[in-house]
């Protein structure tokens, strides 16, 4: 920075010099010219007067002139100098344009709990399309690559867009603990009510999709339409999904990322077609830089690596686009073809090429599509059921004892603190729906707490499915299988299905299969687990941030 003042500073000087010189000549030479011809003419003594006046009025505004193309001719040949030998001469004057021609994009901060989550709102469009960034994002650095630039443009030509940067990355604060799936669906309405958007279409890209995909099966009063591209359910291979890297290829990949973190190094897993573009890959390298620290990098891939989200598809009942590029290295095109299948009547576009970054590649074949889904989107029926984490307490004594009644209160206080709007009482079985797996868990963990403490004979179970919400009851094939874990459930265990060790993240839960599976209605089988806080804290402390859980009777911490 230092260095380029001083050569901007010198080139003023040097160019104001010369412009000076030479204006002082050129005047010289128009006095002499001037007293000829005006003698010659017969033009009054005040003629040559007023033109002499007119060339000293002039030397400052040919001074100043000197003074800024010195600086700009200077400025440019400075970032000439600092090009790499194989970097093409038109793409900083490209990129020096494309923020010259940009307006100003104001950014703001929407409060998510303690977090604060910086956001952008581009566009009039006369719909909101929230867009999820991949992995790591600076929303402000975004604006500085030209195709970049472009991307967002364009969408934003056609709706209202709503960026952001997801909490531990860009300009979001930092957070002590790894976020799960659920605090980015907070982060993500806390965004929308901060730009007061009331429903919009959820865009998801790579690591943005299953939170998109998620947020639109829990959220479907306010999402319009659901779009994902270059994206997965799962991120580890399994024998029924053989597309996803290893865990050996996975633990390579982080540690390798957060050793080599901001260095411009290879660029072809993400984006082949850049891969010899020494420019590109300087920026992509400072955008990772602006965007997560190396550490921060490396735990948002580990936790990514846990992201199971194939339970949570065929309960999308929103508009859906699928898009997926033929030759993606990162996100195998088969994995955007198995989505797209198992969300009703989603429609799937597989687009040719092989950059896994949307603003890379052929960028208007991608946005061609969205564009024709944005404009059929249309005001979506109402949903006949949500995506909720179902929790089931099962008491052999019954509600109406002592103790009963004691845990029953216990269970309405600990589950209205946590968010639960929606219960229903089904003979010895309480059922409280949640929006999100790591509160219900929360909860289970803290009710089995409480009932130890008080010898009360319980079970608890806790899954992840669709049922149909109303003002006094919960119903659906959910309920009724969440009900029956808690039946073989006991207060020493928090038993759970799949559905939600698939969502929970593992860096603050146990889980721990259990050899006995459960069958649904239906005969389908389920993987039983039993659920446990991780770490050395105690229960209490880990559950609520070192709040203490109060016996709702008044008489004593807990």
């Amino acid at each position: 920075m230092a260095k380029s003042q001083g050569l901007i500073k010198g080139a003023r000087a040097k160019r104001s010099v010369r412009f000076a010189l030479v204006y002082t000549a050129g005047a010289w030479v128009v006095t002499q010219v001037g007293d000829v011809v005006f003698d010659a003419f017969g033009f009054p003594d005040w003629a040559m007067r007023l033109l002499i006046v007119a060339l000293v009025l002039g030397a400052p505004v040919a001074i100043l002139a000197g003074w800024f193309a010195g600086a700009r001719s200077k400025s440019a040949r400075a970032a000439e100098d600092m090009r790499g030998p194989d970097e093409k001469p038109s793409s900083t004057a490209t990129a020096q344009s494309a923020r010259a021609t940009m307006p100003p994009v104001r950014t703001h901060y929407a409060r998510s709990g303690a977090v604060s989550i910086a956001y952008q709102v581009v566009g009039e469009g006369p719909v909101d399309l929230v867009l999820t960034h991949g992995w790591v994002s600076n929303i402000e650095s975004a604006w500085e690559y030209p195709r970049f630039a472009e991307f967002l443009s364009r969408l934003a030509g056609r709706v209202r867009l709503i960026h952001f940067d997801k909490r531990g990355t860009g300009l979001s604060d930092r957070v002590a603990d790894l976020p799960d799936l659920e605090q980015r669906m907070d982060d993500v309405r806390a965004v929308m009510d901060a730009a007061d958007s009331k429903r919009a279409i959820l865009m998801g890209y790579s690591e943005g999709g299953p939170m998109c995909a998620l947020f639109a099966a829990t959220y479907p009063e306010r999402t319009l339409g659901l779009i994902i591209y270059g994206s997965y359910a799962k991120r580890l291979r399994s024998e029924d999904y053989p597309w996803a890297p290893s865990e050996e290829e996975r633990a390579q990949e982080i540690r390798k990322t957060e050793a080599n973190w901001g260095q411009a190094g290879d660029v072809s897993h993400y984006a082949p077609s850049m891969a010899g573009d020494e420019a590109f890959r300087k920026w992509v390298a400072s955008y990772f830089r602006l965007s997560a620290s190396p550490k921060a990098a490396a735990e948002l891939l580990a936790m990514n690596s846990t992201i199971d989200i194939r339970h949570v598809l065929p309960c999308i009942q929103v508009p859906t686009l699928i898009l997926h590029r033929r030759g993606d290295r990162d996100a195998n095109v088969e994995e955007g073809r198995y989505i797209a299948s198992r969300i009703h009547n989603a429609d799937f576009v597989e687009l040719d090429g092989d950059d896994h970054l949307p603003w890379i590649g052929d960028t208007e074949a991608l946005l061609r599509p969205i564009d024709s889904f944005v404009g059929q989107i249309g005001e979506p029926a109402a949903a006949s059921a949500v995506l909720a984490t179902l929790v089931a307490i099962h008491s052999d004594e019954g509600w109406d004892s002592t103790n009963g009644l004691s845990l029953a209160e216990y269970i309405e206080t600990e589950a209205t603190r946590l968010r639960s709007a929606h219960g229903t009482r089904a003979g010895r079985s309480i059922v409280r729906a949640f929006d999100g797996p790591v509160r219900a868990v929360r909860c289970a963990l803290a009710i089995a707490g409480y009932a130890r403490d008080y010898t009360i004979d319980c079970g608890i179970g806790v899954h992840v499915g669709e049922c149909t919400v109303s003002e006094r009851d919960l119903s659906g094939s959910a309920v009724d299988l969440c009900m029956q874990l808690a039946e073989q459930g006991s207060i020493s265990a928090v038993l759970t299905t799949r559905t939600v060790a698939d969502l929970v993240p593992r860096s603050r839960f146990d889980f721990s299969q259990r050899e006995k599976s459960l069958c649904d209605a239906e005969g389908t089988e389920w993987p039983v687990f039993a659920v446990s806080p991780r770490g050395d804290r105690g229960q209490g402390s880990y559950l609520d941030g070192g709040e203490a859980v109060r016996d709702p009777t008044g008489s004593e911490d807990k």
